[in-house]
This record gives C-alpha cells, sequence and structure tokens, in this order.
C-alpha cells in the first residue's frame, strides 16, 4: 500500500530552480559549478554580470581578476594586489511539497 511522503528528490528540487527567476543575482558575477581534476586542470564555470557563461582554468582573467586556484564549488581570484573569492550560491529549497500516490477513481454507487 502506498503511503504519502513529503520527500522531493534533489535532483528534482535543483531542476525547478534551474527554470526560476530572480534565484540567483543577476548583476554581478556567479560560480555555476567546479570540476575539480586530480592534475591542474580543474574548470570552473562562471556567468558573468553580462550574461555571458564563461569555463575558467587557472591563470585565466575573469574582468581585471585572474584565477588563482580553482576548489570545490570555490572560485580564488586576484585583482589588484587583493584575493577574493566566489563561491556557489546556496539555493534555499522549498518546503517539501506533499507528494500523494495518484488518486484511485471514485467507484459508481451502483457497482457492489
Amino acid at each position: 500500500m502506498a503511503q504519502d511522503t513529503d520527500f522531493i528528490p534533489e535532483g528534482l528540487v535543483t531542476s525547478f530552480k534551474a527554470t526560476e527567476t530572480n534565484v540567483i543575482p543577476l548583476d554581478t558575477a556567479v560560480l555555476l559549478g567546479t570540476f575539480i581534476r586530480g592534475d591542474d586542470s580543474s574548470m570552473a564555470l562562471v556567468r558573468s554580470a553580462a550574461g555571458g557563461i564563461h569555463k575558467l582554468v587557472r591563470g585565466d582573467f575573469l574582468g581585471q581578476a585572474v584565477v588563482t586556484a580553482i576548489e570545490p564549488g570555490t572560485l580564488h581570484l586576484a585583482e589588484g594586489g587583493l584575493a577574493r573569492r566566489l563561491t556557489m550560491p546556496r539555493l534555499q529549497p522549498d518546503p517539501p511539497a506533499r507528494v500523494r500516490p495518484q488518486a484511485r477513481p471514485e467507484r459508481d454507487e451502483d457497482e457492489t
């Protein structure tokens, strides 16, 4: 017998958030993801304030800042003698929706 549940798979929540508007800031660069490899070829995916998507590796520039390191969920930058970092935005999941099993069709009253 199926039971009601409050669980929604994380991938489903992420896919809903990816199509929502105003979830991540549009007026600044945003780290979308990092791809970590064992050697020195890790990459980061960044959306710029202008809306472009950029694949960056260590030594590349993001505006006037140079990429100095890439870690899981973090992009390290140096600009004008200052160090800064971009981290992936934390999306607040919506409260879980109530997931119910498909309703059974009602029986006609004259059925016995």
